[in-house]
């Protein structure tokens, strides 16, 4: 493999074996699909900092914590193509799927209550595939 990877006027690399080296995710999972390279986990997605996600979510109903904006979208990539970088990837995969569930109710409730004469909301920490579908349920209500 060449030394530098060079795609739409940036350079990634050297890539050097058993060496780190920081790359898109689009260039991570095109390296891992050739056999090439290994994804290192995100720290996002350890069950220690999904699990305090997940509690901080379910303890305070005003806020969402940070997670990544496509993090629903990036870990299905991972889970589709390093599957076998991911520790514990059942528990991770689990931890995720219930953060969504949490936060797809909390704004589904959270737009029941909002009456007619709203205007605006400001919704941070969360991305439309959480919002588009309580949306098209709330012009139903």
């Amino acid at each position: 493999m060449e030394e530098n990877l060079r795609k739409a006027n940036y350079y990634y690399g050297p890539f050097l074996p058993q060496i780190a080296t920081q790359v898109p995710l689009w260039l991570a999972v095109a390296l891992k699909r050739r056999g090439k390279r290994t994804i290192r986990p995100l720290e996002w997605m350890s069950i220690e900092r999904l699990t305090q996600v997940l509690e901080a979510e379910r303890d305070s109903p005003k806020e969402f914590k940070p997670l990544p904006f496509h993090y629903v979208e990036i870990s299905r990539l991972l889970f589709d193509h390093a599957r076998d970088d991911i520790p514990d990837i059942y528990m991770v995969r689990y931890l995720i799927k219930d953060i969504r569930n949490v936060r797809f109710h909390r704004v589904e409730s959270g737009l029941e209550i909002i009456s007619a004469r709203t205007n605006a909301v400001k919704i941070v920490h969360v991305n439309n595939k959480i919002l588009m579908p309580s949306l098209g349920r709330s012009r139903k209500l």
